[in-house]
């Protein structure tokens, strides 16, 4: 089983290439100037005479799996056509010249992000068949590469999957963004607020998963089993002492998101004062996503 990573450099990526390069053949690629392993190749998936000369050079790929992205950048929306370069039309290059030399392969993973749904106070529960209504440019190019994607490919091929914040034991960014500015913890209100988050390992599982023919073809949120409260993020951090934040100056924060058309305020006050909860149900038809947040 030929695997290809795009993106294979990223803290996902390179999490999943060292664990799947354990049963499969394994290639990942990189953009930068770093030293990599002789797995991993050179790609920029904006050149096309590049995706050209790489695909000619290569034989064909069972599997082709997907990290590309501005990874924790949501961008303003002057960005918006940066972001559709590396999130959009890096798939495009890579999936028309594939089926130009005829190698489009058997099976398409797409990671894509929870942020497609975009925040709402109206909704606490986003399940994949919740409106999408992203926000940010990010998420925005995220959802138009998804539509993109099941467009041009079969629909037996292509596995969308909608990460939700992503941890793990060596990664913890999106744990202490939701719960420390600078040196300082906070929580806001009591704490209770619930939201939900993705084992990297629970990823591995699904991907493993896929590639082995255990999950159909469809499009899934992947999230840990478990919902988590600000507390319990605090409590994994050993805060006692946390600032408490009211409700009311968050809710006078979105207040100045809105009337300022600030993408980041509008999504992040919500974020804090509101329950978001992507359900991983629908996946765990089919697998048990046993990892989650523990000290």
């Amino acid at each position: 089983m030929r695997v290809l990573i795009l993106g294979g450099s990223g803290i996902i990526g390179s999490f999943i290439h060292n664990k799947l390069k354990k049963d499969y053949q394994i290639t990942s690629t990189y953009n930068d100037s770093s030293n990599y392993e002789k797995n991993y190749k050179k790609l920029d998936l904006t050149s096309i005479s590049e995706i050209t000369t790489f695909i000619k050079n290569n034989d064909y790929y069972d599997v082709i799996i997907f990290f590309v992205g501005l990874a924790h950048k949501k961008g303003k929306n002057k960005d918006l056509d940066d972001f559709r370069k590396i999130n959009v039309k890096t798939a495009v290059n890579l999936l028309e010249t594939l089926k130009k030399e005829d190698k489009t392969p058997g099976k398409f993973i797409f990671c894509s992000t929870i942020s497609v749904y975009g925040e709402r106070f109206s909704v606490e529960e986003y399940m994949e068949d919740t409106k999408t209504i992203p926000l940010s440019p990010y998420a925005i190019t995220k959802l138009e590469c998804e539509n993109y994607l099941m467009k041009f490919l079969d629909k037996d091929k292509l596995w969308i999957l909608r990460l939700a914040p992503v941890y793990s034991k060596y990664y913890q960014k999106n744990i202490d963004r939701r719960t420390r500015i600078k040196n300082i913890f906070y929580k806001v209100g009591d704490g209770d607020f619930k939201l939900s988050l993705c084992n990297i390992k629970n990823i591995h599982s699904v991907i493993d998963a896929i590639i082995n023919n255990k999950v159909p073809q469809d499009k899934y949120n992947i999230s840990d089993e478990t919902y988590y409260t600000y507390n319990d993020l605090l409590n994994f951090r050993d805060i006692k002492n946390a600032l408490k934040i009211p409700i009311f100056l968050i809710k006078q924060i979105h207040y100045l998101g809105e009337i300022t058309n600030n993408i980041f305020l509008i999504e992040n006050s919500i974020k804090l004062i509101s329950n978001n909860i992507f359900p991983s149900k629908k996946i765990q038809k089919f697998l048990k996503l046993k990892f989650k947040l523990i000290k």
